[in-house]
């Protein structure tokens, strides 16, 4: 507010024209003929003639009441709030700028710092800033928003809670610079209380007009470790947001990080108008060491935000063979030929433990045992047991527990093959019953008709039943018209047999005719942190006939390799980090640990260590420590809580005696604000509409300050003092009438 100050002399009783001329005659008039007439020097009586005149005239402005008026006058400035959208949807990047994109963030920076647009405004107004999601924070400096990362939009909330600065002063306007997008839905009433604010809203929208959805890579799972050899699975999550369109193409590929060589890839439409959808590709690792992938979103025509079509990952592979012990009941087909694969295999360092052979019998394998391992450590030399049609009878409670204690830990993984007389028909009353996948009776009905192998989503989920032919085909296995590829036995699982967290790998293409249902052939079970297998056939063997050992092997390999990945160890036993979740949630703790194993690399006298955590962009933007907690080796933990999405890595602090590490997490926000990005600038034309505003394009903002309207008041106020009442006023017509007499007394006039 500027204030003006303005004073003047005024009579209260203030004689008009005529009867100053009156007044102002006979003063005249009596002072000359005080002294007119009198003898002397002429100067002198000139001199004595002014001062009565002088002393007459004080004496009449005396009585007309003098008096001073002061007036005030002062301006009060309007303001402008200004409301700039701070959301996660700033991030998008979808305003062309040439032949690329910026995000709206970029383009609402270069309004807010659009060169004389502010300071012209600033010059003529007061202007309040505010970032905004679901409620507006003021700040003093547009440089000191928040950043971008709210995860709800509430632009008619955010407008009413203005309210209390709107009486402050004169408002020209609320002006509004977002993309419009709105989470939650106007409260009852909105329109008549924004209209009864009396404030036309100005919209400076950002983002692209255009609606265009978008398809976004939301979630990888894959194994963090697995062997240089393998057929590598890697399931990809997929979202659409937005728009959709049911016609649209995309590929989903999956590439070499390094040379950028396609290992996979598969073409797909959203013809079912989902919002969600999953995807396996299979890679195989050209190298040891660290297979370094990206699995890329590709479409004809750009989508709305194209940093989320794409994610690299890391596996660490190891050329370390798997350990595999292999028990078997008696000499059946499958054993002959599974025995004899895991020997030729160089991959695979196996032994064989056939039970039904004499004493003299010459066990076979790569390591050759005499029996079966009884104690823990001699289990832990394993990584996959797989047990044939044995008698529950051949392991001791003691061994049956060990089993089941080292699967559960996620030490020892386990494969069932069924057979016609011993498993699973003699187990019910075993310890490791409960690593079979379905529930009793376990006298299942053998089924004798020719059944082919169907594999399901789960089983290319896992990498496993990918099995090619010499023409490049895969569906061999299926083909009903090729009878040596069938089975002649299976064991009938039925569905309501299954346990709670069990799945079907493969299943029969024929139908049964006992319940007309198709019938389980390979299932898969978590127990813990191990998993397990189980196939109610003995059969694979039959596919020699047509095939040789290709289809055959391929089949055990994959089974073996897949179900071994988890429990896989690298050679390098450098300090790892591990996390609770590898795709947590946005305000999800995640816990942390970083783990030295052999307690080589940490000096136990360190108690802290730090983790730098990164964005997309390789910036360090938190550093967390943690607490050493661990006495059998060195462990450090901490809780983190992620408070926006993107893809971060979490890096150990590199030192002489610590090498680094790192792990990558996929952090996702499950909010409304990320499930529909597109701009919605009707919105905001009708919020200026119902309120006389206007919407301004963000490339003509300089034209602002001149649209602005001028809402200034203007108050003139008068202060009126009376003089007749002062002393001092007085002193005037005494003075010049004392001077006077002085002057006569020097003349002897007195």
């Amino acid at each position: 507010m500027s204030i003006a100050t303005t004073t003047t002399f005024t009579l209260v009783n203030n004689p008009t024209g005529s009867m100053w001329f009156l007044f102002i005659s006979i003063i005249i008039l009596l002072s000359w003929w005080c002294y007119g007439r009198s003898d002397g020097n002429p100067v002198h009586r000139i001199l004595l003639g002014t001062l009565r005149f002088l002393s007459l005239l004080s004496i009449l402005l005396l009585l007309c009441g003098p008096t001073t008026e002061r007036s005030e006058k002062k301006i009060q400035k309007d303001q402008v709030l200004v409301l700039v959208d701070r959301t996660g949807s700033m991030t998008v990047e979808d305003v062309k700028r040439g032949d690329s994109r910026i995000s709206r963030e970029e383009q609402s920076n270069e309004v807010i710092n659009a060169p004389h647009v502010w300071e012209s405004i600033s010059g003529e107004k007061t202007v309040s800033w505010f970032g905004f999601d679901n409620t507006p924070e003021s700040t003093a400096d547009p440089e000191n928003l928040q950043t971008a990362m709210g995860r709800r939009t509430d632009v008619a909330s955010s407008i009413l809670q203005l309210e209390p600065y709107l009486d402050e002063m004169p408002t020209s306007a609320i002006i509004i610079i977002s993309d419009g997008r709105s989470t939650d839905p106007p409260q009852p009433g909105f329109q008549q209380k924004l209209k009864g604010l009396g404030v036309p809203v100005i919209s400076i929208p950002l983002g692209s007009s255009e609606a265009m959805g978008d398809i976004a890579i939301t979630r990888i799972v894959k194994p963090n470790q697995a062997y240089n050899t393998d057929n590598i699975p890697v399931t990809v999550h997929i979202e659409f947001h937005g728009s959709l369109d049911q016609g649209r193409e995309y590929t989903l590929s999956l590439e070499d990080a390094d040379t950028g060589l396609v290992l996979d890839s598969k073409p797909f439409t959203n013809t079912m108008n989902t919002r969600k959808m999953e995807l396996t590709l299979v890679g195989k690792p050209r190298g040891a060491g660290a297979a370094s992938w990206r699995v890329v979103l590709n479409m004809e025509e750009p989508d709305l935000i194209e940093k989320n079509n794409q994610q690299s990952l890391t596996i660490q592979l190891t050329d370390q063979p798997l350990r595999a012990l292999y028990v078997e009941g008696r000499p059946r087909w499958e054993y002959r030929y599974l025995k004899n694969l895991l020997i030729r295999e160089r991959t695979i360092e196996s032994s064989t433990m056939l039970l039904s052979a004499d004493s003299d019998f010459s066990q076979e394998g790569d390591r050759p045992i005499s029996r079966i391992p009884t104690t823990r450590d001699e289990f832990e030399q394993w990584d996959v047991l797989i047990i044939g049609d044995v008698s529950s009878t051949s392991f001791s409670d003691e061994q049956s527990i060990i089993i089941k204690e080292l699967v559960s830990e996620g030490k020892l993984d386990l494969v069932w093959i069924g057979g016609e007389r011993w498993t699973p028909n003699s187990w019910s009353e075993n310890e490791l019953s409960d690593l079979i996948p379905f529930t009793t009776p376990y006298e299942l009905q053998s089924i004798r008709n020719r059944i082919h192998i169907n594999p399901t989503q789960k089983s290319e989920r896992m990498g496993i039943l990918q099995i090619e032919d010499v023409d490049g085909s895969f569906d061999t296995t299926s083909n009903t018209e090729l009878s040596w590829s069938g089975f002649n036995w299976t064991q009938h699982v039925r569905r309501d047999q299954l346990k709670s967290g069990s799945e079907i790998l493969a299943e029969s293409i024929e139908l049964d005719p006992t319940d007309d249902d198709h019938i389980p052939i390979l299932l898969a079970m978590r127990y813990g942190l191990g998993r397990i297998i189980y196939s109610t056939t003995d059969e694979y063997w039959r596919w020699r006939h047509g095939r040789g050992e290709r289809l055959y092997e391929q089949f055990w390999i994959q089974i073996l390799r897949s179900i071994a990945r988890t429990g896989t160890n690298t050679e390098d036993d450098r300090p790892r980090i591990t996390t609770s979740h590898r795709n947590p949630m946005v305000d999800t703790p995640v816990s942390i640990e970083i783990i030295d194993t052999n307690g080589r690399y940490i000096d136990p006298s360190v108690q802290y260590m730090n983790i730098d955590i990164r964005d997309s962009n390789g910036d360090v933007f938190k550093s967390i420590e943690l607490g050493r907690n661990g006495a059998a080796g060195s462990r450090y933990s901490t809780t983190w809580t992620p408070t926006r999405a993107g893809l971060v890595t979490l890096t150990t602090t590199r030192s002489e005696t610590t090498p680094g590490s790192s792990i990558s997490m996929n952090v996702m926000d499950s909010s409304d604000e990320y499930k529909q990005p597109e701009a919605d600038h009707e919105s905001l034309e009708d919020l200026s509409t119902m309120t006389s505003g206007f919407i301004i394009d963000p490339d003509e903002i300089s034209s602002l300050p001149g649209l602005l309207p001028d809402r200034s008041t203007i108050t003139i106020e008068y202060h009126q003092s009376n003089l007749w009442n002062s002393p001092w006023l007085f002193v005037i017509p005494m003075l010049l009438l004392t001077i006077e007499w002085v002057f006569r007394r020097l003349l002897q006039l007195a």
